[in-house]
């Protein structure tokens, strides 16, 4: 794993005083893919779902067809994209596909008319639809842009959850005044992405870019950080500080080990966390470094602190 994950370990005090009564310790933890994975672009499966109904006319939809196009020349054909558009009925324009003939998918996005009213739901499903029918291991990714409201809540967080079942992430975009931010927001988490206000329509193009070039930085997916613990120090929260804060939380897989999910580590950026520990009382105990054989690898701390923190993916 050394050549693969780098990670560098930080105590906030380097010994605790001997006392009689618990004490919280801290370790902030980088992770990052190491230079022999950041030199390997993974291939992405994208599909963007298109809200095209009447209230999107004018500035929004053009700059939609511009920002879908110009993600579109972010891709090869090494990658997957696809494009649902809705409004009260869904229509898959582009299916899945490997991203040969970017010409002829752009004159097809070229083409999309505002028209209708504003159904998610079906939509969504399917956008993730067609993302499955690509069985590689592209980092996949969904993204829903929306100005509006929609009917049956329930049903798009269910689709939200069924993103997260099939590891797909949701970038949820909402535009205009009139957007359903909690609703976005609240699909975005169910299905582990992101959600955010596009204030105006010329910022479009922007996020598709980012969202494409962030899958494209995806070194590493489905990572875990185990931690093996001495006896006498339990975790107490799990916090994601970089690169959005986020209470990570834990799992317990023995009595003096825990799991947490770290999901894809992005090249140049990756993840650092801030780990709270308790430490009971040890009149005799100092937390002590061991300093690894690996200088780019921190993997075993001792006494109070975690006796070795691996990656696994």
């Amino acid at each position: 794993m050394a050549s693969e994950v780098s990670l560098r370990a930080t105590l906030a005090r380097p010994f605790l005083a001997a006392t009689n009564t618990t004490q919280v310790a801290y370790l902030l933890l980088e992770v990052q893919p190491s230079q022999v994975v950041a030199q390997v672009r993974m291939p992405v499966n994208v599909s963007f779902v298109l809200d095209r109904s009447g209230s999107m006319k004018g500035d929004k939809i053009e700059r939609v067809r511009r920002a879908t196009h110009m993600a579109l020349d972010m891709l090869d054909n090494q990658d997957v994209a696809s494009v649902v558009i809705f409004d009260h009925r869904t229509e898959v324009l582009i299916p899945a596909g490997p991203v040969e003939n970017r010409r002829e998918l752009q004159e097809r996005v070229a083409r999309i008319r505002d028209a209708g009213g504003t159904k998610i739901a079906p939509a969504v499903e399917k956008g993730l639809r067609e993302i499955q029918k690509d069985r590689g291991n592209a980092i996949r990714r969904l993204v829903l842009l929306t100005d509006g409201q929609t009917e049956n809540e329930n049903e798009c967080l269910l689709r939200a959850e069924d993103a997260a079942r099939v590891g797909v992430p949701i970038t949820a975009l909402g535009v205009g005044n009139d957007w359903n931010e909690d609703l976005l927001i609240e699909m975005a988490n169910r299905s582990g992405g992101t959600a955010d206000y596009i204030a105006r329509p010329d910022e479009i193009t922007e996020f598709f870019q980012n969202t494409v070039q962030r899958a494209q930085n995806t070194a590493i997916q489905n990572t875990t950080l185990n931690l093996r613990l001495v006896q006498g120090v339990t975790p107490r929260a799990v916090w994601q500080v970089i690169p959005l804060i986020n209470n990570m939380g834990y799992r317990p897989i023995s009595d003096r080990d825990v799991s947490v999910p770290l999901g894809e580590l992005e090249t140049g950026q990756g993840r650092t966390l801030l780990i709270e520990f308790l430490v009971d009382p040890r009149p005799w105990a100092s937390i002590v470094w061991v300093r690894p054989r690996s200088a780019s690898m921190y993997r075993h701390l001792a006494l109070a602190t975690p006796k070795s923190a691996s990656m696994y993916y």
